[in-house]
């Protein structure tokens, strides 16, 4: 959907034309599948619904909210003219899913680094044992320190 495309909506059995006037590129509120979520001026809702004084409050609690914050809201309106929906225990469940599989493909990738370090170390390993009595051979000839160093790290490279 682009800002200009025009919307064909079937509100009480009556089919309603809106055009897009924007695009959020991201809801605070959070989803459910196979719904979609429109905003509109409270003109465009008493046009196309029909009912006056219809209102949303969006209530954002910080990381740290609990069903207790949630209660004491939702105690302040008790006139029984609201209704009241609860979308923590939904958001919640998002972001423990998100921390799941967080903690599952970066544990897989850590498992994948541990393996391929000590793969490493083990073929550097092999190669200089397997070439120990050419090492030990060297300490008969006049390398020294450096040269020794040299052709260790040629065998291991290649």
């Amino acid at each position: 959907m682009q800002a200009g495309d025009i919307i064909t909506l079937s509100i009480n059995d009556s089919m309603q034309t809106v055009t897009v006037a924007g695009i959020l590129s991201d809801s605070p509120l959070a989803r459910v599948e196979g719904t979609e979520t429109f905003f509109c001026s409270e003109k465009t809702f008493t046009a196309l619904i029909g009912e006056k004084g219809y209102t949303i409050i969006d209530i954002q609690f910080e990381n740290n909210a609990s069903s207790e914050d949630v209660k004491a809201i939702e105690n302040l309106f008790t006139d029984g003219g609201v209704i009241f929906s609860d979308s923590l225990s939904k958001v919640q469940q998002q972001r423990n899913l998100y921390h799941t599989f967080a903690v599952l493909v970066y544990g897989f990738l850590s498992i994948i680094v541990a393996i391929t370090i000590f793969h490493i170390m083990n073929t550097i390993n092999m190669g200089v044992a397997a070439k120990m009595k050419e090492y030990g051979g060297m300490r008969y000839f006049p390398f020294g320190g450096l040269g020794a160093c040299k052709t260790v790290t040629k065998n291991v490279c290649h």
